[in-house]
């Protein structure tokens, strides 16, 4: 999830990489999406009426994922923003949270 504003210089720069992200993630990883939220149009939302995201500056990137109890987990994004290092960690915690989900399971 990129928070951004359309008047950030940074976020019109970064816009043609997330694109680019979003094309490689729903050719190869079609279960993970990618979004955009504009921060001048919309309030930043609250999760069960919690404030889960900061965002100080745009871009701000964050990893939303829910639980099978509609409970979200969210992690922020604090490497470099260029296409290498965004999908590597994109793919790497969708990796992470299936790994867990199979452990549950068994656990169960």
């Amino acid at each position: 999830l990129e928070f951004y504003s359309p008047y950030c210089g940074s976020c019109q720069d970064f816009a043609p990489t997330l694109n680019r992200i979003a094309n490689d993630l729903s050719a190869h990883h079609p279960s993970i999406q990618v979004a955009r939220f504009d921060i001048t149009e919309n309030e930043i939302p609250k999760v069960r009426g919690e404030e889960l995201f900061s965002v100080e500056s745009t871009p701000m990137l964050y990893r939303v994922r829910y639980t099978p109890l509609l409970q979200a987990q969210i992690l922020p994004f604090n490497g470099n923003h260029n296409f290498e290092s965004i999908l590597h960690w994109v793919i790497k915690e969708d990796a992470l949270a299936k790994r867990k989900k199979l452990i549950l399971r068994k656990r169960e």
